[in-house]
């Protein structure tokens, strides 16, 4: 590989052999800028070489103009002048990739890297404006960002580590295409600014221990397809953010930090968007609302972990669709310390406990799934219906207000101590089940309806009718008394 040095002996064309010291240009030449000739270098057509070192020396201004530049090395860029990467023009890199320490002048260029297991940094505060990873890649190293402005692709089968200290930026108003992997390195950030869209293809995804944080900017960013997989460790979202429906890992941490804003789930009807982690929500901006929007497109949402709302500053509105349905089913608490008002239909397909009271529409449940009031409330303000292989835990202490019917199927509920059922509706029970220590007067009045199974009475139980049935505890006491 020869050392070819820009000296500029005829004129300003970087394509005029007879400004190179070697007289000719040739693919296995590393092209070097230094002191010989500070003049400027202006590209008239396309160049293709092993690789590319501006010395700090260069105090001359490199043009790409229009062209492609092509490496099956390295490019290092060290000047003092700004480089102007062209209109249009392709950088397409084999190597490593560092200009560090020079100031890039963007224009609509794009930089393809190649390479297998290299590093790509570039000089904070300046970025790229398309950016497409075809190869192994990561950009890493200390106090630098690394910003791309207006395309981002990372083709499949490859993969791009984003390691930069203070974090890895998709700008303003650009898109960006995963069809291989994006690793967000433990400690360091993937950002999405103002408005991005981004895209998850078929076999892409975007992982890691760091953290994807979105959005900085005024206008909320998207994901517009889930084909892939997301699981970074932990996503941080600032302000609004629209979710088409898929399945997202990670715990996310929701924070309103502006004006009235919006999560909104979904971008068509009868879409899911299911969050494998936890999540919280919080209404942190005092005079504002932060909503929840599920109705916009009726959409359902699926959470596997807990779910915490609150609203430490401003109002926390969730907004349901016609018929949407949030589904717990994982081991999770639910916590809404916003007082959002119902949640609308929720189906049990897990562990759920409540670390506060909530309200809900039609309360739904599946066999194998468990139900935790804590010492909390539920207000079902539709129908309530435990199906059979449905477990409510020890429910002392709590009350469950239903204003439409309600339906169990052999259950065995302990209460420790008196919990209470406030019923509108019909209260039929079936199957062999028991229940203790349950006043279910309440201002409804439903007597809950026990004959059919018979559900046995295990004592301290109100206004529930076991028909022929006797109390456990009598039985056995006038069986102690007959012997």
């Amino acid at each position: 590989m020869a050392v070819n040095t820009w000296n500029a002996a005829v004129d300003s064309d970087g394509n005029n052999v007879g400004n190179w010291s070697l007289g000719a240009l040739s693919s296995s030449d590393t092209l070097t800028f230094d002191a010989t000739s500070v003049a400027a270098c202006n590209l008239s057509g396309n160049i293709s070489c092993a690789a590319i070192n501006i010395t700090s020396a260069y105090s001359g201004q490199f043009d790409a103009v229009t062209h492609d530049i092509t490496t099956t090395g390295d490019i290092t860029m060290d000047g003092t002048t700004a480089l102007l990467m062209g209109t249009g023009s392709v950088w397409t890199c084999a190597g490593n990739w560092d200009s560090y320490h020079q100031t890039l002048t963007r224009q609509t260029s794009s930089v393809v890297m190649t390479g297998t297991t290299k590093l790509l940094q570039v000089k904070s505060g300046t970025g790229l404006y398309d950016l497409q990873i075809s190869g192994d890649i990561a950009a890493s190293g200390l106090f630098f960002n690394l910003a791309v402005w207006n395309y981002f692709l990372v083709d499949a089968g490859k993969t791009f580590t984003a390691a930069c200290y203070y974090g890895f930026y998709l700008r303003d108003f650009m898109s960006a295409d995963i069809y291989g992997t994006v690793d967000i390195s433990s400690g360091f950030k993937f950002y999405l600014r103002t408005q991005i869209d981004l895209r998850i293809k078929t076999g892409g995804r975007i992982t890691g221990l760091g953290t994807l944080q979105t959005s900085q900017g005024s206008v909320g960013s998207q994901i517009s397809e889930m084909a892939g997989t997301f699981d970074p460790a932990l996503v941080i979202v600032n302000r609004g953010i629209t979710l088409t429906g898929g399945v997202y890992g990670g715990d996310w941490t929701f924070s309103q930090n502006y004006i009235d804003k919006s999560i909104v789930l979904g971008t068509a009807t009868s879409q899911t968007v299911e969050f494998t982690g936890d999540v919280s929500v919080d209404a942190d901006k005092a005079g504002y609302s932060y909503t929840l929007d599920m109705a916009t497109h009726d959409c359902d949402a699926k959470f596997s972990g807990d779910l915490t709302l609150a609203a430490s500053a401003g109002t926390l509105v969730w907004s349901e669709g016609a018929t949407s349905v949030v589904t717990f089913d994982g081991t999770g608490t639910l916590t809404d310390n916003a007082g959002v008002g119902t949640l609308g239909d929720v189906s049990i397909e897990g562990a759920l406990t409540l670390g506060a009271n909530a309200v809900c529409d039609d309360f739904a449940t599946v066999s194998g799934g468990s139900f935790d009031s804590n010492g909390y409330d539920i207000n079902s303000t539709g129908d309530m219906d435990w199906a059979s292989g449905f477990s409510i835990v020890d429910p002392a202490g709590s009350t469950f207000d239903i204003d439409g019917n309600f339906t169990a199927d052999t259950q065995t509920i302990v209460g420790s101590a008196t919990w209470y059922m406030d019923i509108v509706g019909t209260a039929v029970v079936s199957g062999i089940g028991s229940v203790s220590n349950c006043d279910a007067t309440g201002t409804g009045g439903t007597e809950v309806d026990a004959s059919a199974g018979p559900w046995t009475d295990g004592l301290g139980n109100t206004n529930w009718n076991f028909g022929a049935n006797i109390a456990i505890k009598a039985m056995h006491h006038q069986m102690q008394m007959a012997l």
